[in-house]
């Protein structure tokens, strides 16, 4: 009987006592963002941002070097380096303006 009781007990404790009114610590915002964002006013955070939006990865170098590496790490180092060293073709930049690249 004792142990039904203390069952009974448990049971039924959380209906009828609350830790923490939810009211209490419920977070309302109203009318206010909850993080802002910088407008871009310097060319060097626009143009960041547009490499961000239309620069698609040269996947081709980072596979080769990844399928190298994972034969022998030392030797993934030659394309890795080689890959590094190299400049991109100017028609491979793909940008409208060559005047304003400068």
């Amino acid at each position: 009987m004792r142990n039904l009781s203390l069952i009974f007990f448990i049971l039924l404790s959380p209906l009828s006592s609350h830790a923490q009114n939810p009211a209490d610590s419920a977070v309302i915002i109203q009318n206010q963002q909850l993080y802002t964002v910088a407008k871009p006013e310097n060319l060097n955070i626009k143009g960041q941002i547009d490499a961000a939006r239309h620069y698609k990865r040269y996947k081709g170098a980072a596979t080769g070097t990844l399928i190298t590496s994972l034969v022998s790490p030392f030797i993934g180092l030659i394309p890795a380096i080689l890959c590094s060293s190299t400049y991109p073709k100017i028609e491979n930049l793909g940008y409208p303006n060559e005047e304003l690249f400068r």
